[in-house]
């Protein structure tokens, strides 16, 4: 479809960035568009003479990832470091993969991903950010102002440590 052909040409004119965000209304379909782009890319790994890449970039290993799953213990009031979401976020990834690929030590894929990861050939897909647990928990908690309250202040906090903790993620 449409969308799909555009995020593809979107990733291959934009390949030698680490992250790009997919954003839109709920229910617009980005989740239905980066999942069919994940099926798009392996496909392409089948195809003879094909090496898995866009266009000028190294072959890419597509992972999907919905971090709806990503369980934290964040919150409002305790926002978590960079440091503390890039390690957390890493240990979800190795987690799933590891639940993924039955028979697989998880010490084997551990030393696989990062690899893949700092050699640049994998595309990590992390869809449903809006979805994060802690981030749902800080928004259902009332608009207080007193201490300890959970505040929009302090909501805005936690879900710019996360992000900067994702983001920093692929800019090791």
């Amino acid at each position: 479809s449409r969308k799909h052909s555009d995020l593809l040409r979107a990733l291959a004119k934009h390949h030698r960035e680490q992250l790009i965000l997919v954003v839109g209304e709920a229910g617009s379909g980005k989740s239905v568009a980066v999942r069919n782009l994940c099926k798009q890319l392996i496909g392409r790994f089948q195809e003879p003479g094909w090496r898995g890449s866009l266009p000028g970039a190294k072959p890419l290993l597509p992972f999907y990832m919905s971090l709806r799953q990503w369980v934290t213990t964040w919150t409002a009031d305790s926002p978590p470091t960079v440091d503390e979401v890039r390690e957390s976020l890493r240990k979800f990834i190795v987690d799933e993969m590891s639940r993924c690929l039955t028979g697989a030590h998880k010490h084997t894929v551990e030393e696989w991903f990062d690899s893949l990861l700092e050699s640049k050939r994998v595309l990590l897909v992390l869809d449903a950010f809006d979805e994060i647990r802690a981030l749902l928990d800080a928004d259902s908690v009332e608009t207080d102002t007193s201490v300890g309250g959970g505040n929009r202040k302090q909501q805005t906090e936690l879900l710019r440590a996360i992000a900067q903790g994702v983001e920093s993620y692929f800019q090791q």
